[in-house]
């Protein structure tokens, strides 16, 4: 057995280093002996597993099961029925490099307070939004982040901190709010933001939906004007100065401020560190 996690519903889902995991049912009485049961998915009996070295298991807060594996990360949904002692699979996705991830060697996972899952890699961490799409991807090119691989993840849901075990060392991100806050803020990541590598951005977060963002000096300069997409909260930047009447440059280093509008007025703000390097 590798590693354990507790679904809402109670169900208790494990992983294997070599065998796939299994959903074991106690019926509910833990400590009476005779009432339980479980059902095992390996490749086998579940060929769209994408392998059975699985390394870690979530159950996150909708009933959704992810399962990180040598070869991708798996994310499965569907209804199990006690007195059948069968789990019917209604959705299955695998996560690999095809739609988002830096490697498919996936080791750690933890879901945060806006139900995120964060997915811990041999090349990296990246971050799955509640749409399902893989938003981005943190390394220690792009983020203050020790070592790209990864393994161990826990989110700190008081602080709204995620904790990060790599090869070299322990991170930590801080996310949102502590717990009792009343509204969740928009968020950036990386921050700071390290311009002047090829292919660097940043990534606005939790943003209204469809919101237009813009970005501005500390004295109240524009810098860039990035039009939002109807339905997506998410806005990337690639650290370009986008206003009228400037030569188009990667900005410098210093601090910016953010603002975030919806065609119906709703609202987000923040402000995010920028390091060039040129």
């Amino acid at each position: 057995i590798g590693k354990i996690d507790i679904g809402p519903d109670r169900l208790k889902w494990i992983a294997t280093p070599r065998d796939g995991f299994i959903l074991f049912d106690d019926g509910d009485t833990p400590f009476k002996l005779g009432d339980e049961s479980g059902v095992i998915f390996n490749t086998l009996t579940q060929p769209d597993l994408s392998s059975d070295r699985v390394s870690d298991i979530l159950a996150d807060h909708s009933g959704r099961i992810w399962i990180s594996t040598d070869s991708g990360l798996n994310a499965m949904s569907g209804t199990y029925t006690r007195e059948d002692e069968h789990f019917a699979v209604e959705n299955w996705t695998v996560y690999n490099t095809l739609n988002g991830l830096p490697t498919g060697v996936t080791t750690a996972l933890a879901e945060d307070d806006r139900g995120n899952i964060w997915v811990g890699t041999e090349d990296g961490l990246a971050r799955i939004g509640t749409s399902g799409v893989v938003e981005f991807v943190l390394n220690t090119s792009n983020s203050g982040l020790v070592d790209n691989r990864i393994n161990s993840l826990f989110f700190d849901a008081e602080e709204g901190e995620l904790w990060i075990g790599t090869l070299d060392g322990l991170s930590r991100l801080h996310i949102g709010g502590k717990t009792g806050t009343t509204a969740l803020k928009a968020q950036t990541y990386p921050n700071p933001f390290l311009i002047g590598r090829f292919g660097a951005t940043m990534t606005f977060t939790d943003l209204p939906l469809g919101a237009t963002l813009h970005i501005f000096t500390t004295a109240g300069q524009l810098v860039h004007r990035i039009e939002g997409i109807p339905g997506q909260g998410t806005v990337t930047w690639d650290g370009l100065n986008g206003a009228e009447g400037t030569d188009r440059g990667l900005v410098g280093s210093g601090i910016y401020f953010f603002f975030a509008q919806d065609e119906a007025g709703n609202s987000a703000k923040g402000k995010f560190a920028v390091i060039n390097n040129r």
